[in-house]
C-alpha cells in the first residue's frame, strides 16, 4: 500500500493589498495625530487663517455679484463688502454698549434688587459694592463654602483675562480681515466639479441659511426680551445670533443666558416662566421645523459625528473651534469620500458606516451643468 505523508497545517496567507491597507490606515492614523498637535501649536495662525477663509466663503457672492452683475473693479468689491460687515457689527457693538450703559446708569436699583433677591435665598450681601457680609456667613456646608470662595475670588485677577481676552481677539479680528482680503481678492474660479468647488458650494450655503436663520432667531429673541421688560435684551439677541453658529449646544446656552435677568423683575416667577418658554419655543420652531427644511441633507453628517466634532475642535481651539466644527467638518467629509481607503471615514462621518448599503442622501440642490471660470473686470489703475 502506498504510504501516505501526514497533511502539514497551513497558516492562512495575508494579501499583499491586505498588508498596504493596514499599513497605509495606520500611517494615516499617525498624520492625524501629527496634525492634529500641529493645529493645536499653530493657534496664533491656523484660527485666524481658517477664520478668514469661512469669510471669504461667506462674503463670496456678494463680491461676484459687485463685480460680475455691477461691473465693479474686484478690489473695490471686496473693500465695499469687508466695510458692509464691519460697518453691520459695528452698529452692533454700539448699541450693546448703548444698552450696558443704561444698565449701568440704573446700577443702584439692580444693587437693591440684588440686596433683595440674595435677603431672599439667604445670601448676606452689603450694601455698596454688592460684597459679600462674611462675618453673617457662619456654620458649616457646601452652601456656606461656596459663598466664602466667592467673597474671597479674585476679580481683579479675573478682569486682567478679560482685558487679555479681549486684546487677543481684536488681534486675530485684524487677521482674519488681512486673510480675508487677499483670499477674496485673489480668488480664482475652481472647476464645478473638484473638491473645491463642491466643498465652496456646501460650505456657502450652510452659512448663508446659518446666518439668516441664526439672524431671525436674535431678533426674535431680543424683540421678546424686551417685549417682557427684560433689561440687556439686545445683547442677548447679539449672543443669541452668535451662539446659533454652535449647533446643538449654542441653542441651550442661549436659552438659559436671559434666565438670572428674569430674578430681577418684579414679579420673578411670572418673568422667568416667560423667559424660559418663549426662547426656547423660537428655538425649537426654527432649529427643528424651519432648518431642516432649508439645509435638509446638504451637510450629510450625523449628528453624533456633529457633537463629535464639536468636542475635538472645541478641545484643540476653544470658541473659534466651536463656531469652525461644522464647516471644517463638511470639508473633511467631502475630502475623505474622495478616495477608496479614507471613504470609511466619510461614511462614519455621515452615518452610514453602520449600514453601509444604504444610499447617500440626496443633495438639496439638483447638480448643475459646469460653468466657465467667471471673467474679472480689469482693473485700471
Amino acid at each position: 500500500m502506498p504510504e501516505h505523508k501526514p497533511l502539514r497545517s497551513r497558516a492562512p496567507s495575508i494579501s499583499t493589498d491586505h498588508l498596504i491597507r493596514v499599513q497605509t490606515t495606520c500611517l494615516l492614523v499617525i498624520a492625524g495625530g501629527i496634525a492634529a498637535a500641529a493645529l493645536y501649536l499653530l493657534q496664533p495662525v491656523m484660527i485666524p487663517l481658517a477664520l478668514a477663509l469661512v469669510t471669504a466663503y461667506a462674503l463670496a457672492p456678494g463680491v461676484d455679484f459687485l463685480t460680475d452683475r455691477c461691473h465693479i473693479p474686484r478690489m473695490f468689491s471686496v473693500m465695499l463688502a469687508l466695510a458692509v460687515v464691519a460697518g453691520f457689527f459695528g452698529g452692533i457693538g454700539y448699541f450693546v454698549g448703548d444698552s450696558i450703559d443704561a444698565v449701568v446708569d440704573s446700577s443702584d436699583a439692580y444693587e437693591q434688587a440684588l440686596i433683595g433677591l440674595g435677603r431672599d435665598l439667604g445670601i448676606p450681601l452689603q450694601s455698596g459694592d454688592l460684597a459679600i457680609d462674611q462675618s453673617a456667613l457662619t456654620g458649616s456646608g457646601w452652601k456656606v463654602e461656596l459663598w466664602r470662595y466667592a467673597a474671597d475670588a479674585p476679580i481683579g485677577q479675573w478682569a486682567g483675562s478679560l482685558a487679555d481676552g479681549l486684546f487677543g481677539m481684536v488681534t486675530t479680528l485684524g487677521l482674519v480681515i488681512v486673510f480675508a482680503l487677499f483670499m477674496l481678492v485673489n480668488d480664482a474660479e475652481p472647476r464645478f466639479h473638484s473638491l473645491r468647488a463642491r466643498v465652496a458650494r456646501r460650505v456657502k450655503r450652510y452659512l448663508a441659511v446659518k446666518f439668516l436663520l441664526s439672524l431671525v432667531t436674535g431678533v426674535l429673541v431680543g424683540v421678546s426680551l424686551a417685549v417682557i421688560g427684560i433689561d440687556l435684551a439686545f445683547l442677548v439677541g447679539v449672543l443669541t445670533f452668535a451662539l446659533n453658529f454652535i449647533p446643538n449646544v449654542g441653542p441651550l446656552i442661549a436659552i438659559a443666558l436671559p434666565l438670572p435677568l428674569a430674578f430681577l423683575a418684579d414679579d420673578p416667577g411670572q418673568t422667568l416662566l416667560l423667559v424660559l418658554l418663549i426662547p426656547g419655543l423660537v428655538q425649537f420652531l426654527i432649529g427643528n421645523i424651519i432648518e431642516p427644511r432649508y439645509l435638509g441633507h446638504e451637510l450629510r453628517l450625523h449628528p453624533v459625528s456633529v457633537l463629535a466634532a464639536l468636542v475635538f475642535w472645541g478641545m484643540l481651539w476653544g470658541v473659534p473651534g466651536l463656531l469652525l466644527a461644522v464647516p471644517l467638518t463638511t470639508a473633511v467629509h467631502i475630502a475623505a469620500g474622495e478616495t477608496e481607503l479614507t471613504r470609511p471615514i466619510a461614511d462614519l462621518l455621515s452615518g452610514r458606516f453602520l449600514h453601509p448599503d444604504r444610499p447617500e442622501p440626496p443633495p438639496t440642490m439638483p447638480p448643475q451643468p459646469a460653468i466657465e471660470p467667471r471673467k474679472r473686470v480689469a482693473e485700471t489703475g
